[in-house]
Formats: C-alpha cells, sequence, structure tokens
C-alpha cells in the first residue's frame, strides 16, 4: 500500500509563529500517515522546525516545502527562502553554553541522515535508525 502523497507548502519570510505551527503540524500528519513513528518522527519535526524558523527570522525570499514518504523514512525537499547552505551545516558545531545562538544547525546536521544541496534549495533525508 503506497503511502501518503507528497506535502507540499509554502511559507513566506518573516512569518508569524501560527504559520511555522501550521506547517510543523502538516509534515507531522503526512509523516505519521506515512509510517513514521518517533523518534524518527521526532527527528523529521525538529529539523523541519529549525529549518522553517530560519525562513521566518532570517529568508529574504518564501520558502516551499515538500514532503515525500521514501522507504522506511522520508525525503524533505526545501526549495528558496534562506541562504543557508550544505556548507554551513556541514561546518556547524554544537556552541558552547553561554550562546544563545547558533544551535539550529547543529541539530540539523546531527538529526539528518542526509543532506544535499540541489539546485533550490535542500534536500534532507530521515531514515529509521537502528533501535528506532
Amino acid at each position: 500500500m503506497p503511502g501518503p502523497p507528497t506535502f507540499g507548502h509554502s511559507l513566506a519570510p518573516g512569518a508569524d509563529a501560527q504559520a511555522v505551527a501550521e506547517v510543523l503540524d502538516r509534515i507531522e500528519s503526512y509523516a505519521r500517515r506515512g509510517g513514521l513513528v518517533s523518534p524518527t518522527l521526532d527527528r523529521v519535526v525538529i529539523v523541519t522546525g529549525e529549518l522553517i524558523s530560519n525562513v521566518a527570522e532570517h529568508g529574504r525570499t518564501s520558502i516551499s516545502l515538500s514532503w515525500t514518504p521514501v522507504g522506511q523514512g522520508g525525503r524533505l525537499d526545501v526549495h528558496g527562502g534562506t541562504e543557508v547552505g550544505l556548507a554551513a551545516i556541514v561546518g556547524s558545531d554544537l556552541p558552547d553554553a553561554a550562546s544563545t545562538r547558533g544551535r539550529g544547525l547543529f541539530l540539523i546536521r546531527e538529526l539528518s541522515d542526509e543532506i544535499v544541496e540541489t539546485a533550490t534549495g535542500l534536500r534532507v533525508a530521515f531514515e529509521r535508525r537502528v533501535g528506532e
């Protein structure tokens, strides 16, 4: 039985908390319908939240998101909206305890199974990990 259809949604820069929460709820719902459960589902929601929060805070253009069930996990495609690229995510370290910023990119890197830069943004893949 195939999973749910690909989910797509857009978010404008400067979006408020309500708009961010709506996107997170919809992606969580689609991922859950595609068979994901915690903790894989939690990783999807945290990474998506970090990516779209960056757009809401720093983005200059709208962002387009799509979620596609793939195998035991899924793929999140993020198009436009942010200047955060693969190099910034891969090069991110956990900031010191006194820092109030900079943990988001580290979380994206650590909780994603694969991150690929595309011509229009980022593709983030999640697979069920051993023990999940």
